[in-house]
């Protein structure tokens, strides 16, 4: 079984997503009717697994596909495109 060249990227899209659902599944477990016990368990391992693919989808997205996040997300441009500020107009 022959990889694609590009796995990287892909598979850290994936554990991105898994880890938003992580994410969603133990904001939404304390509603969910099960005793006690059972959701605090539920609610470690949704967070302990959450972080770790999240840390894995950095890990394997790299510098390009985050900064390229943080800019949608947050609205940002480039730091390279923004002129200097300061006292430059003498």
């Amino acid at each position: 079984m022959n990889f694609p060249t590009n796995w990287k990227p892909i598979a850290g899209w994936i554990c991105l997503i898994l880890s938003v659902f992580c994410t969603a599944t133990y904001l939404t477990l304390p509603f969910s009717g099960f005793s006690v016990g059972t959701i605090a368990t539920g609610i470690v391992v949704a967070m302990i697994m959450g972080k770790i693919l999240f840390a894995s989808a950095i890990y394997l997205l790299g510098k390009k596909y985050i900064d390229q996040l943080k800019r949608r997300l947050l609205g940002r441009k480039k730091t390279e495109d923004t002129p200097p500020s300061g006292d430059n107009d003498k």
